[in-house]
């Protein structure tokens, strides 16, 4: 074997090609051993000549099959090894062409996936009744559409958790794992718990004042429209997807059923907004920030704000936020299975900013600096922004608001919980202010997820995600409007695949979260601009939300109204309102402490 050492080691170009090449032909090379020399070739120095040498033998094996088996299991290890190390440069791209050719003369990837133990043609199509209904092969779909329409293959395999636990990934999940048959194993994990909470009565606290600004994003998608009959079936709202959703898991809470106090609510009834705005403003809730969904001059889920807007004797503040993304059958917002497309149309720059304005120049929308501010969920999907804000900004001057603030929201695409400092996430974008979304992104360090495979959901611990904000005091660097979120869960939305859980959460966590972000607005802004932000007023679907469920009743809520009033978490609201004049001008000096202790410790 030196000989073919020495062959394979010469620093002369020909000696190598042409000596290994002359053994082989000459039987003293077999081509087992041809190929696995080309491998150590390649591997002592990995050039797109010596990848040649590989590819070459993969060829010449393909026409060999019963040679071919014998090396099965190196070629699906070494291709993949082959792919990784080529993609990394555009020049050798042509050797990876060439390696996928071979490998797809060799193996079917479709049959591969078919035969695959983690591949569910039932389950598939049951979560895919559009493909179902097309006809189109279960396993050619999910082999080269479905992965990246994130639809699982089956109820035992997570595209996103196998992308986390395995790098470097850049086909389809399933088809790398039953090439490589990598080391993938579900990881599993007992909960300390899942959900800990108790059951409170409605409190009132309208007697009692703060500097917090706290705004409430709101949720209009709890009423019956044309569109939603027509994709969802007939008589869809939110509520559909939230009373039967089931538990994933022991002590998963699920499903979560709003209170008879306010049952399963029509927004078209201007009496269900009464009601709402009646509660926020006996807990302290500044106003609702209205999710706007305009698609080129087409308006949906606009029947709440209109109520607001035709009824001024409602006396609440309110502002809007443009959800400029696409609505699709996934509820992602991306560019798979699109019910309805954001356009951005040459014409959309003026007409969105003309058809806001009976909005923004009402005298209940809420203003910084006295000027109008406007949210944008995803500004990135903008094509040039800056000329977009700055037609609006013009506008609106020209129509005598003046200026207007536009802030954008901290949400990307595929809700990652932190994404460290982000700042200036928008610098090249003329903007007013940054808002936090979570869990989209918070200032924190990243939260990994888990995935439960008998589960079908990645889970997160709520607790994690909090301690990760409470100690990143570095983040963010720039001042920006600060958000909380409750127990987010996005199982009624994913009924066949892979939900979101954010397990471990526990209200006391809730409650200093808030009073964390409390004493940082209080810190960055003037008295006159302390907003926060509250993810959400009634994300049901989601399982963050204020609004009172038969389980807990009002505990969201009177925790929020205790939190940025002042007040400690383990105490109702004292009878004495002379008592929460002095902790409202003592501020966060007692915030943990119950009030008769402290005021004990003053006396004395």
């Amino acid at each position: 074997m030196r000989i073919y050492e020495k062959v394979c080691n010469s620093k002369k170009k020909s000696v190598r090609i042409f000596g290994l090449e002359i053994f082989r032909k000459e039987g003293k090379l077999n081509n087992k051993t041809y190929l696995f020399l080309g491998l150590c070739i390649w591997k002592k120095n990995q050039t797109p000549e010596n990848q040649t040498y590989f590819l070459f033998g993969l060829e010449f094996l393909k026409k060999k099959k019963q040679e071919f088996k014998k090396v099965y299991y190196i070629f699906k290890i070494e291709y993949f090894k082959v792919k990784i190390v080529v993609l990394n440069d555009s020049i050798q791209y042509k050797y990876y062409i060439w390696g996928l050719y071979i490998y797809r003369k060799i193996v079917d990837p479709v049959s591969l996936i078919r035969t695959s133990t983690y591949f569910d043609g039932i389950f598939y199509l049951k979560a895919r009744p559009d493909v179902k209904d097309a006809g189109v092969d279960a396993a050619k779909h999910y082999l080269y559409e479905g992965y990246r329409e994130l639809t699982n293959p089956s109820q035992d395999f997570d595209n996103n958790a196998y992308l986390q636990q395995i790098p470097n990934v850049s086909i389809n999940p399933l088809l790398h794992f039953e090439i490589t048959k990598s080391n993938f194993k579900p990881q599993k994990k007992d909960f300390k718990y899942s959900y800990l909470s108790h059951y409170e009565k409605d409190e009132d606290y309208s007697t009692l004042k703060t500097d917090i600004k706290t705004v409430c994003y709101y949720l209009p998608q709890f009423y019956e429209i044309p569109e939603n009959n027509l994709w969802w079936g007939e008589g869809f709202t939110e509520w559909t997807n939230v009373l039967p959703a089931e538990p994933r898991f022991i002590g998963h809470y699920q499903p979560r059923v709003p209170h008879n106090d306010i049952g399963a609510y029509n927004l078209s009834e201007v009496s269900t907004l009464k009601k709402q705005i009646s509660l926020a403003k006996k807990h302290g809730i500044y106003g609702f920030c209205f999710y706007y969904y305009w698609f080129s001059g087409k308006k949906l889920l606009e029947k709440p704000l209109e109520n607001l807007i035709k009824n001024p004797e409602i006396d609440f503040p309110f502002c809007l936020c443009w959800a400029n993304e696409n609505w699709t059958r996934s509820w992602d917002g991306e560019e798979n299975n699109i019910l309805m497309e954001q356009r951005y149309l040459s014409k959309d720059r003026l007409l969105f900013i003309e058809e806001i304005y009976p909005y923004l120049s009402d005298k209940r929308y809420i203003r910084n600096n006295n000027k109008p501010i406007l949210l944008v969920y995803k500004v990135w999907l903008i094509p040039n922004p800056n000329e977009v804000f700055k037609i609006w900004r013009k506008y609106c001057r020209k129509r005598g608001l003046g200026e207007i603030e536009i802030w954008l929201v901290r949400a990307n695409s595929n809700n990652n919980c932190g994404i460290g400092d982000v700042s200036k996430t928008f610098n090249n974008i003329d903007s007013d202010m940054e808002v936090e979304f979570p869990p989209h992104t918070v200032c924190t360090p990243y939260v990994h997820g888990i995935y439960h495979l008998s589960y079908d959901c990645i889970v997160k611990t709520y607790n994690t995600l909090v301690e990760r904000v409470l100690k990143a005091e570095k983040y963010p660097s720039i001042a920006i409007v600060r958000s909380a979120m409750l127990a987010w869960d996005n199982t009624p939305r994913h009924k066949y695949n892979t939900a979101n859980v954010f397990a471990e959460f526990s209200l006391y966590n809730y409650f200093i979260w808030l009073k964390y972000l409390i004493q940082y607005t209080r810190k960055k802004f003037d008295k006159n601009n302390r907003f926060l932000f509250i993810n959400a007023w009634n994300e049901w679907a989601e399982g963050t939300y204020l609004e009172p469920d038969v389980k807990y009743g009002y505990a969201n809520i009177n925790t929020t109204s205790r939190a940025i009033l002042g007040l400690p978490f383990e105490k109702q609201i004292p009878e004495n309102a002379v008592v929460m004049v002095l902790l409202e001008r003592l501020g966060d000096i007692v915030a943990g402490e119950p009030i008769v202790r402290y005021l004990k410790k003053k006396v004395s």
